[in-house]
């Protein structure tokens, strides 16, 4: 049997059968290698000599349906607009209360309720518009001081919460007119111009009809002007207006059924600008209506 013998080269066996090796620098290797077998050795091993290896992308198949985003709509912040309708900035105003009208546009186009405001003081709620689409509320000037500007405020909700507001001043006028009765005064003698006996007793008249002659002067002042001074008979009736002074009437009282001591009123009534009114009565005795015996009572 041959004998083999293993070399190893740069870490390679080598088996040579039946020949001779001479290393060395120069030397010849002689032999014949029946044999030449490559393994990795422990010392050295060999490099790896896979194929690297190549990522694969998988691409949707066109029965997949992509994901779908839903945009959500802006948050609202825009507030409602309000506008107050009566009373109109700086206006006066009088009585013990007094209408507030107010509208409250939004874009949501829902208002929640709307808020009415004296000075800081919160004084109404409303929840829903009259059949105008508008919010009223009665305000109370019954204590507000005259001729001092006031504010008023209307706040309008939307379903965000955005508020809205609008503010204006008005001016309360609760004062009336000064009117003073120049003429006649009390104790003066009421002339007449006719006297008709209208009912007898026997010889004796019980009712009489006089017609009396009778003249007016009066003067009126107020802050916001005079609008007009109105003189009223016993019955109610207007007898005259007058729209400037100086405010005066001279008239016949005519067919006034008149018993002895009784008494006849005429009212003379002052407005101003506001429609304040004043009043005066001009109270008439007929002390002895056989004789026109008759003068001013009072003026009150």
């Amino acid at each position: 049997m041959k004998k083999k013998t293993m070399y190893i080269i740069a870490g390679l066996a080598v088996v040579a059968v039946a020949g001779i090796a001479v290393l060395g620098s120069g030397q010849l290797f002689q032999g014949r290698l029946s044999k030449l077998n490559l393994r990795v050795s422990s010392e050295a091993p060999l490099p790896s000599m896979s194929k690297p290896v190549t990522p694969t992308i998988t691409q949707p198949t066109t029965s997949e349906r992509p994901v779908s985003l839903k945009l959500l709509p802006p948050p609202d912040v825009s507030p409602p607009i309000v506008n107050i309708i009566t009373p109109k900035d700086k206006q006066t105003v009088n009585g013990s209360v007094f209408p507030v009208y107010a509208t409250a546009l939004d874009n949501s186009a829902v208002i929640t309720k709307v808020e009415f405001y004296s000075g800081l003081e919160k004084v109404g709620t409303q929840t829903s518009p009259d059949q105008n689409n508008q919010y009223k509320y009665l305000i109370d000037i019954s204590k507000k001081p005259n001729n001092t500007p006031q504010l008023l405020s209307v706040w309008a909700y939307d379903k965000a919460e955005n508020i809205g507001k609008k503010t204006i001043t008005y001016i309360v006028d609760n004062e009336a007119p000064e009117l003073t009765i120049t003429s006649p005064v009390p104790g003066d003698e009421i002339k007449w111009v006719k006297l008709t006996c209208q009912k007898k007793d026997g010889p004796v008249c019980i009712k009489w009809v006089i017609k009396l002659l009778l003249t007016v002067n009066a003067n009126a002042t107020d802050e916001s002007g005079i609008s007009k001074v109105v003189f009223v008979g016993e019955d109610g009736e207007d007898l005259m207006t007058d729209y400037s002074p100086p405010y005066t009437y001279s008239y016949n009282i005519g067919d006034i059924d008149m018993e002895w001591d009784s008494f006849y009123t005429i009212t003379v009534e002052a407005y101003d600008n506001n429609q304040n009114v004043t009043y005066k009565d001009i109270k008439i005795h007929v002390m002895d209506a056989a004789t026109a015996n008759i003068h001013v009572e009072s003026i009150i």
